[in-house]
Protein backbone atom coordinates (compact mmCIF):
# COMPACT_ATOMS: atom_id res chain seq x y z
CA UNK A 1 0.00 0.00 0.00
CA UNK A 2 1.59 3.73 -0.47
CA UNK A 3 0.88 6.27 1.95
CA UNK A 4 0.34 8.78 -0.64
CA UNK A 5 -2.97 6.83 -2.19
CA UNK A 6 -5.89 7.44 0.00
CA UNK A 7 -7.04 3.98 1.44
CA UNK A 8 -10.33 1.86 0.90
CA UNK A 9 -11.30 1.90 4.90
CA UNK A 10 -13.62 -0.45 6.28
CA UNK A 11 -14.98 -0.10 9.61
CA UNK A 12 -16.59 -3.03 11.87
CA UNK A 13 -18.83 -2.10 14.46
CA UNK A 14 -19.84 -3.74 17.67
CA UNK A 15 -24.22 -4.16 17.89
CA UNK A 16 -25.57 -0.81 17.90
CA UNK A 17 -29.30 -1.29 18.13
CA UNK A 18 -30.80 -0.58 20.94
CA UNK A 19 -28.31 1.96 22.14
CA UNK A 20 -28.63 6.13 21.43
CA UNK A 21 -25.08 6.75 22.06
CA UNK A 22 -23.27 4.60 19.49
CA UNK A 23 -24.32 5.81 16.16
CA UNK A 24 -23.50 9.23 17.22
CA UNK A 25 -20.00 7.84 17.96
CA UNK A 26 -19.92 5.76 14.70
CA UNK A 27 -20.98 8.89 12.95
CA UNK A 28 -18.31 11.04 14.33
CA UNK A 29 -15.68 8.32 13.53
CA UNK A 30 -16.89 8.00 9.92
CA UNK A 31 -17.01 11.93 9.07
CA UNK A 32 -13.08 12.09 10.39
CA UNK A 33 -12.38 9.38 7.73
CA UNK A 34 -14.22 11.20 4.61
CA UNK A 35 -10.85 13.39 3.92
CA UNK A 36 -8.61 10.69 4.51
CA UNK A 37 -10.43 7.72 2.48
CA UNK A 38 -11.15 6.79 -1.06
CA UNK A 39 -13.88 4.63 0.04
CA UNK A 40 -15.36 4.25 3.49
CA UNK A 41 -17.64 0.10 4.19
CA UNK A 42 -19.23 0.12 7.21
CA UNK A 43 -20.40 -3.04 8.12
CA UNK A 44 -22.68 -2.73 11.39
CA UNK A 45 -26.14 -3.51 13.33
CA UNK A 46 -28.96 -1.34 12.11
CA UNK A 47 -26.71 2.02 11.34
CA UNK A 48 -28.35 4.26 8.97
CA UNK A 49 -27.18 7.97 7.37
CA UNK A 50 -30.25 9.94 7.06
CA UNK A 51 -30.66 11.97 3.70
CA UNK A 52 -30.00 14.80 4.70
CA UNK A 53 -26.99 13.81 6.91
CA UNK A 54 -23.13 15.67 6.28
CA UNK A 55 -21.97 12.39 5.44
CA UNK A 56 -24.22 11.29 2.99
CA UNK A 57 -21.33 10.90 0.82
CA UNK A 58 -20.43 8.43 -2.56
CA UNK A 59 -17.75 7.42 -0.48
CA UNK A 60 -19.65 5.59 2.35
CA UNK A 61 -21.23 2.45 1.25
CA UNK A 62 -23.14 0.70 4.44
CA UNK A 63 -23.55 -2.95 5.02
CA UNK A 64 -26.10 -4.53 7.69
CA UNK A 65 -25.76 -7.29 9.15
CA UNK A 66 -29.25 -8.84 10.98
CA UNK A 67 -28.25 -9.99 14.51
CA UNK A 68 -30.50 -10.08 17.39
CA UNK A 69 -29.59 -7.03 19.78
CA UNK A 70 -28.38 -8.28 23.38
CA UNK A 71 -31.01 -8.81 25.70
CA UNK A 72 -29.75 -8.77 29.53
CA UNK A 73 -33.34 -10.41 30.09
CA UNK A 74 -32.81 -13.07 27.79
CA UNK A 75 -30.89 -16.24 29.22
CA UNK A 76 -26.90 -15.36 29.32
CA UNK A 77 -26.00 -18.47 27.17
CA UNK A 78 -28.59 -17.41 24.11
CA UNK A 79 -26.87 -13.68 24.27
CA UNK A 80 -22.88 -15.33 24.36
CA UNK A 81 -24.87 -17.17 21.15
CA UNK A 82 -26.22 -14.35 19.25
CA UNK A 83 -22.82 -11.75 19.54
CA UNK A 84 -20.67 -14.80 18.34
CA UNK A 85 -23.26 -15.21 15.34
CA UNK A 86 -23.38 -11.27 14.99
CA UNK A 87 -18.84 -11.59 14.84
CA UNK A 88 -20.04 -14.75 12.50
CA UNK A 89 -21.67 -12.66 10.19
CA UNK A 90 -19.32 -9.82 10.19
CA UNK A 91 -16.43 -11.85 9.49
CA UNK A 92 -18.86 -13.37 6.26
CA UNK A 93 -19.09 -9.69 4.96
CA UNK A 94 -15.23 -9.23 5.13
CA UNK A 95 -14.66 -11.93 2.75
CA UNK A 96 -17.77 -10.95 0.70
CA UNK A 97 -16.04 -7.39 0.13
CA UNK A 98 -12.20 -8.57 0.40
CA UNK A 99 -11.53 -6.25 -2.85
CA UNK A 100 -13.30 -2.95 -1.02
CA UNK A 101 -11.01 -3.39 1.42
CA UNK A 102 -7.47 -2.14 2.40
CA UNK A 103 -7.37 -1.60 6.05
CA UNK A 104 -9.60 -2.27 9.22
CA UNK A 105 -10.74 -0.63 11.80
CA UNK A 106 -12.60 -2.45 14.81
CA UNK A 107 -14.68 0.32 15.99
CA UNK A 108 -16.37 0.15 19.74
CA UNK A 109 -15.91 -3.23 20.52
CA UNK A 110 -12.58 -4.80 21.56
CA UNK A 111 -13.73 -8.35 22.05
CA UNK A 112 -14.96 -8.39 18.24
CA UNK A 113 -12.21 -11.22 18.24
CA UNK A 114 -13.72 -13.64 15.30
CA UNK A 115 -13.64 -11.02 12.60
CA UNK A 116 -10.11 -9.92 13.73
CA UNK A 117 -8.92 -13.31 13.06
CA UNK A 118 -10.62 -13.44 9.56
CA UNK A 119 -8.74 -10.25 8.54
CA UNK A 120 -5.72 -11.09 9.42
CA UNK A 121 -6.05 -14.47 8.06
CA UNK A 122 -7.29 -12.36 4.53
CA UNK A 123 -4.41 -10.34 4.93
CA UNK A 124 -5.35 -7.75 6.04
CA UNK A 125 -3.75 -4.72 8.75
CA UNK A 126 -6.20 -4.00 11.72
CA UNK A 127 -6.36 -1.70 14.47
CA UNK A 128 -8.75 -2.04 17.31
CA UNK A 129 -10.04 0.46 19.44
CA UNK A 130 -9.55 0.89 23.13
CA UNK A 131 -12.27 2.95 24.92
CA UNK A 132 -14.18 1.69 28.35
CA UNK A 133 -13.21 -1.63 29.13
CA UNK A 134 -15.79 -4.57 27.93
CA UNK A 135 -15.14 -6.28 30.49
CA UNK A 136 -16.26 -3.22 33.52
CA UNK A 137 -19.59 -3.71 31.93
CA UNK A 138 -20.50 -7.04 30.05
CA UNK A 139 -21.72 -7.85 33.80
CA UNK A 140 -24.08 -5.32 34.26
CA UNK A 141 -27.79 -6.54 34.71
CA UNK A 142 -27.01 -10.28 35.00
CA UNK A 143 -26.36 -12.12 38.29
CA UNK A 144 -23.46 -12.19 40.68
CA UNK A 145 -22.25 -15.19 39.42
CA UNK A 146 -23.01 -15.07 35.93
CA UNK A 147 -21.83 -11.51 35.39
CA UNK A 148 -18.18 -12.64 37.22
CA UNK A 149 -17.99 -15.45 34.90
CA UNK A 150 -18.80 -13.00 31.72
CA UNK A 151 -16.09 -10.58 33.28
CA UNK A 152 -13.23 -12.88 33.17
CA UNK A 153 -14.52 -14.23 29.78
CA UNK A 154 -14.87 -11.03 27.62
CA UNK A 155 -11.31 -9.71 29.89
CA UNK A 156 -9.85 -12.61 28.08
CA UNK A 157 -11.32 -12.67 24.96
CA UNK A 158 -10.14 -8.57 24.99
CA UNK A 159 -6.48 -9.24 25.82
CA UNK A 160 -6.61 -11.80 22.55
CA UNK A 161 -7.88 -9.32 20.55
CA UNK A 162 -5.40 -6.78 21.51
CA UNK A 163 -3.00 -9.56 21.10
CA UNK A 164 -3.78 -10.23 17.28
CA UNK A 165 -4.44 -6.56 16.73
CA UNK A 166 -1.82 -5.25 14.50
CA UNK A 167 -2.43 -1.97 16.01
CA UNK A 168 -4.13 -0.32 19.58
CA UNK A 169 -6.18 3.42 19.59
CA UNK A 170 -6.92 4.36 22.48
CA UNK A 171 -8.75 7.48 23.24
CA UNK A 172 -6.14 9.17 25.25
CA UNK A 173 -2.59 8.62 26.78
CA UNK A 174 -4.19 7.80 30.34
CA UNK A 175 -5.83 5.15 28.99
CA UNK A 176 -2.73 3.03 28.11
CA UNK A 177 -2.53 2.22 32.13
CA UNK A 178 -6.29 2.42 32.65
CA UNK A 179 -6.69 -0.72 30.31
CA UNK A 180 -3.23 -2.37 31.17
CA UNK A 181 -2.41 -1.77 27.42
CA UNK A 182 1.46 -1.29 28.47
CA UNK A 183 2.47 -4.85 27.45
CA UNK A 184 0.89 -3.81 23.68
CA UNK A 185 3.25 -0.56 24.24
CA UNK A 186 5.18 -1.25 20.98
CA UNK A 187 1.81 -1.01 18.91
CA UNK A 188 -0.14 1.30 20.79
CA UNK A 189 -0.89 4.91 19.17
CA UNK A 190 -2.61 6.84 21.14
CA UNK A 191 -4.45 9.46 19.17
CA UNK A 192 -7.78 7.87 19.02
CA UNK A 193 -9.27 11.11 20.42
CA UNK A 194 -12.41 12.10 18.17
CA UNK A 195 -13.65 15.88 18.05
CA UNK A 196 -16.15 18.17 19.01
CA UNK A 197 -18.90 19.56 16.85
CA UNK A 198 -18.68 23.37 16.03
CA UNK A 199 -22.27 23.68 17.36
CA UNK A 200 -20.92 22.98 20.98
CA UNK A 201 -17.93 25.54 20.52
CA UNK A 202 -19.69 28.43 18.97
CA UNK A 203 -22.97 28.13 21.34
CA UNK A 204 -21.87 29.91 24.72
CA UNK A 205 -23.27 31.90 27.93
CA UNK A 206 -20.79 33.47 29.87
CA UNK A 207 -20.37 31.54 32.62
CA UNK A 208 -20.85 34.50 35.29
CA UNK A 209 -24.23 34.92 33.39
CA UNK A 210 -25.53 31.58 34.29
CA UNK A 211 -27.62 30.36 37.22
CA UNK A 212 -26.89 27.51 39.70
CA UNK A 213 -27.74 25.03 37.73
CA UNK A 214 -25.83 21.46 37.87
CA UNK A 215 -26.66 18.51 35.62
CA UNK A 216 -26.28 15.14 34.62
CA UNK A 217 -26.27 14.02 31.18
CA UNK A 218 -25.50 10.36 30.28
CA UNK A 219 -26.73 6.73 29.98
CA UNK A 220 -28.63 6.07 32.92
CA UNK A 221 -26.41 2.77 34.06
CA UNK A 222 -24.54 2.02 37.24
CA UNK A 223 -21.61 2.66 35.98
CA UNK A 224 -21.89 6.18 35.06
CA UNK A 225 -22.61 6.91 38.73
CA UNK A 226 -25.97 8.64 38.57
CA UNK A 227 -27.68 7.08 41.90
CA UNK A 228 -24.65 8.42 43.51
CA UNK A 229 -25.57 11.94 42.28
CA UNK A 230 -29.12 11.55 42.91
CA UNK A 231 -28.32 10.77 46.54
CA UNK A 232 -25.99 13.33 47.16
CA UNK A 233 -28.66 16.22 46.27
CA UNK A 234 -30.82 16.35 49.35
CA UNK A 235 -27.22 16.98 51.57
CA UNK A 236 -26.09 19.52 48.89
CA UNK A 237 -29.95 21.21 48.92
CA UNK A 238 -29.92 20.91 52.78
CA UNK A 239 -27.23 24.24 52.96
CA UNK A 240 -27.64 25.43 48.98
CA UNK A 241 -31.05 25.29 48.40
CA UNK A 242 -30.72 27.69 45.58
CA UNK A 243 -28.73 25.38 43.37
CA UNK A 244 -30.92 24.01 41.05
CA UNK A 245 -30.01 20.29 39.60
CA UNK A 246 -31.40 18.83 35.52
CA UNK A 247 -31.13 15.18 34.91
CA UNK A 248 -30.79 14.15 31.29
CA UNK A 249 -30.74 10.95 29.22
CA UNK A 250 -32.33 7.46 29.47
CA UNK A 251 -31.61 4.04 30.36
CA UNK A 252 -31.29 0.71 32.33
CA UNK A 253 -32.28 2.76 35.48
CA UNK A 254 -34.94 4.94 34.03
CA UNK A 255 -37.23 3.60 36.16
CA UNK A 256 -34.88 3.67 39.38
CA UNK A 257 -34.27 7.00 38.62
CA UNK A 258 -37.83 8.02 38.98
CA UNK A 259 -38.68 6.50 41.75
CA UNK A 260 -35.66 7.73 44.13
CA UNK A 261 -36.26 11.19 43.06
CA UNK A 262 -39.98 10.57 44.79
CA UNK A 263 -38.85 8.79 47.49
CA UNK A 264 -35.91 11.40 48.27
CA UNK A 265 -39.23 14.21 47.90
CA UNK A 266 -36.71 15.40 45.06
CA UNK A 267 -39.69 15.57 42.40
CA UNK A 268 -39.59 19.83 42.52
CA UNK A 269 -36.04 19.92 43.05
CA UNK A 270 -34.77 18.04 39.84
CA UNK A 271 -35.95 18.15 36.13
CA UNK A 272 -35.69 15.55 34.30
CA UNK A 273 -34.97 15.82 30.67
CA UNK A 274 -35.58 12.93 29.48
CA UNK A 275 -33.53 11.57 26.15
CA UNK A 276 -31.67 15.17 24.74
CA UNK A 277 -30.93 15.12 20.96
CA UNK A 278 -27.91 16.08 19.33
CA UNK A 279 -29.46 19.30 17.76
CA UNK A 280 -30.47 20.54 21.35
CA UNK A 281 -27.70 19.16 23.32
CA UNK A 282 -25.18 22.37 23.02
CA UNK A 283 -28.32 24.83 24.50
CA UNK A 284 -28.80 22.45 27.66
CA UNK A 285 -25.38 22.17 28.11
CA UNK A 286 -24.73 26.31 27.79
CA UNK A 287 -27.14 26.51 30.78
CA UNK A 288 -25.18 24.57 32.68
CA UNK A 289 -22.88 26.03 35.60
CA UNK A 290 -21.39 22.27 35.86
CA UNK A 291 -21.73 18.88 34.60
CA UNK A 292 -21.25 16.10 37.37
CA UNK A 293 -19.98 12.71 36.08
CA UNK A 294 -19.39 10.49 39.04
CA UNK A 295 -18.55 7.37 36.84
CA UNK A 296 -16.95 4.08 37.53
CA UNK A 297 -16.02 3.69 34.04
CA UNK A 298 -15.02 5.64 31.28
CA UNK A 299 -13.28 5.71 27.85
CA UNK A 300 -12.68 9.69 27.14
CA UNK A 301 -16.47 10.53 27.27
CA UNK A 302 -17.96 12.85 24.25
CA UNK A 303 -20.42 14.64 26.65
CA UNK A 304 -17.00 15.85 29.13
CA UNK A 305 -15.66 17.59 25.70
CA UNK A 306 -18.86 19.01 25.06
CA UNK A 307 -19.01 20.51 28.03
CA UNK A 308 -16.11 21.93 27.98
CA UNK A 309 -16.50 23.40 24.54
CA UNK A 310 -19.33 25.27 25.90
CA UNK A 311 -17.13 26.35 28.73
CA UNK A 312 -19.18 24.37 31.03
CA UNK A 313 -16.78 23.08 34.17
CA UNK A 314 -16.92 19.17 34.42
CA UNK A 315 -16.95 17.23 38.16
CA UNK A 316 -15.79 13.87 37.24
CA UNK A 317 -13.93 10.80 38.94
CA UNK A 318 -10.27 10.15 37.23
CA UNK A 319 -10.72 7.20 35.51
CA UNK A 320 -10.73 6.72 31.72
CA UNK A 321 -8.97 9.28 29.33
CA UNK A 322 -10.93 12.29 32.51
CA UNK A 323 -7.50 12.96 33.44
CA UNK A 324 -5.95 13.75 30.01
CA UNK A 325 -8.37 16.45 29.44
CA UNK A 326 -9.30 17.75 33.35
CA UNK A 327 -7.06 19.05 35.87
CA UNK A 328 -8.26 19.04 38.87
CA UNK A 329 -9.00 23.43 39.54
CA UNK A 330 -7.00 23.98 36.62
CA UNK A 331 -9.34 22.67 33.96
CA UNK A 332 -12.29 21.27 35.42
CA UNK A 333 -12.75 19.37 38.66
CA UNK A 334 -11.76 15.79 40.24
CA UNK A 335 -14.05 13.61 42.56
CA UNK A 336 -11.77 12.05 45.24
CA UNK A 337 -14.23 9.36 44.72
CA UNK A 338 -17.83 8.96 43.58
CA UNK A 339 -19.89 8.63 47.14
CA UNK A 340 -22.74 11.12 48.03
CA UNK A 341 -20.75 12.94 50.66
CA UNK A 342 -17.89 12.95 48.49
CA UNK A 343 -19.61 14.95 45.44
CA UNK A 344 -21.94 17.11 47.98
CA UNK A 345 -18.41 17.89 49.78
CA UNK A 346 -17.30 19.06 46.22
CA UNK A 347 -20.45 20.53 44.39
CA UNK A 348 -20.69 23.27 47.79
CA UNK A 349 -16.71 23.98 47.45
CA UNK A 350 -17.04 24.67 43.85
CA UNK A 351 -19.33 27.10 44.26
CA UNK A 352 -17.77 29.02 47.01
CA UNK A 353 -14.56 29.56 44.92
CA UNK A 354 -14.24 32.58 42.92
CA UNK A 355 -12.17 31.21 39.52
CA UNK A 356 -15.17 29.02 37.33
CA UNK A 357 -14.70 31.81 34.56
CA UNK A 358 -11.19 31.04 34.62
CA UNK A 359 -11.91 27.44 34.91
CA UNK A 360 -14.68 27.45 31.94
CA UNK A 361 -12.26 29.56 29.85
CA UNK A 362 -9.21 27.01 30.24
CA UNK A 363 -11.58 24.26 29.44
CA UNK A 364 -12.70 25.59 25.88
CA UNK A 365 -8.89 26.85 25.41
CA UNK A 366 -8.02 22.41 25.65
CA UNK A 367 -10.96 22.26 23.33
CA UNK A 368 -9.62 25.18 20.97
CA UNK A 369 -6.26 23.28 20.60
CA UNK A 370 -6.97 19.44 20.93
CA UNK A 371 -10.19 18.52 19.92
CA UNK A 372 -11.32 20.26 16.92
CA UNK A 373 -12.25 18.52 12.97
CA UNK A 374 -9.16 19.67 11.99
CA UNK A 375 -6.98 18.24 14.88
CA UNK A 376 -8.63 14.80 14.73
CA UNK A 377 -7.90 14.76 10.38
CA UNK A 378 -4.43 15.19 11.34
CA UNK A 379 -4.34 12.40 14.25
CA UNK A 380 -6.47 9.55 11.94
CA UNK A 381 -3.59 10.80 9.20
CA UNK A 382 -1.21 9.75 11.56
CA UNK A 383 -2.76 6.31 12.35
CA UNK A 384 -3.42 5.28 8.86
CA UNK A 385 -0.02 5.91 7.99
CA UNK A 386 1.24 4.00 10.82
CA UNK A 387 -0.62 0.94 9.56
CA UNK A 388 0.45 1.32 6.04
CA UNK A 389 3.95 1.30 7.45
CA UNK A 390 3.38 -1.76 9.59
CA UNK A 391 5.68 -4.70 7.94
Amino acid sequence: MNKTKKMNICILSYPISGCRVSPKILTSFISILIPLADKILIISEDFHIDIDNPLKSKKIEICNVHAYPNDKKANSLFNIVRYLKYQILLSKKIIQFSDKIDLIFLYGGSSLLIPNLCAHLLGYKVATFAQCPDYDVVSEGYTKNIGKFLYYVVKAVDHLNFTIADMIIPESKNMIDYENLTKYKYKVLPLGARYVDNSFINCEIQYNNRDLIVGFIGRFEKQKGLIEFIDSIPIINFNNPQIKFVIGGDGSLKDEVTRKLHELRLDDKVELLGWIPQKDLPQTIRKLKLLVMPSYSEGLPTIALEAMACGTPVLATPVGGIPDIIKDGITGYILDNNTPNCIAKKIQEIFNQSNGDIISRNAKKIILEKYTFDTAVIRYQQIIDSLVDLK
